[in-house]
């Protein structure tokens, strides 16, 4: 009646979709050692023009960092997801990102997450390549569906299936 004894529903899929239009880039071509090598967790870059990331599933904030520069989500299959912000953007402490959301708030795909101030970017030379990686990977069977291609922000890019 009030569903005090109703089983929580379980869920052990998400997909995940791109976090802007542009293209994806398999995680090995992100011009950054630690990403490309995967010592981080698996996942994809994003090369993109606009100026926000999007979230790329339903889920919680769990972290944006004290730069600005990465934002956690926990997906609602529980997995674990690090946006990073271009490449070496933490050397700019905050400069440049503006956070959208809080931590700890409850957000739905495509909610805007940090927008970027794209002139100021250029004017420091950031790239901006945006790597999107499974970080608790060993969790999860983690499905690469539009690597390598063209998206938009309603494509879904990777699925990931809890084990």
């Amino acid at each position: 009646m009030f569903g005090f004894f109703k089983k929580k529903e379980v869920i052990n899929e998400a997909s995940l979709y791109a976090i802007a239009k542009g293209r994806t880039l398999p995680l090995g071509d992100v011009p950054d050692e630690t990403f490309a090598a995967g010592l981080l967790g698996d996942g994809m870059g994003f090369v993109f023009e606009g100026d926000m990331v999007y979230a790329p599933c339903d889920g919680k904030v769990m972290l944006i960092a004290e730069t600005n520069h990465a934002v956690g989500l926990r997906a609602e299959n529980g997995a674990e997801l690090l946006i990073h912000i271009g490449m070496d953007t933490v050397n700019l402490n905050g400069k440049g990102l503006h956070p959208q959301v809080s931590c700890n708030q409850k957000v739905k795909r495509g909610e805007a997450l940090i927008q970027i101030d794209r002139q100021f970017m250029a004017k420091e030379g950031i790239d901006l390549t945006t790597p999107v990686i499974l970080t608790n990977k060993e969790d999860y069977i983690l499905t690469k569906v539009k690597e390598d291609n063209e998206v938009d922000k309603d494509d879904c890019v990777m699925t990931l299936i809890k084990r």
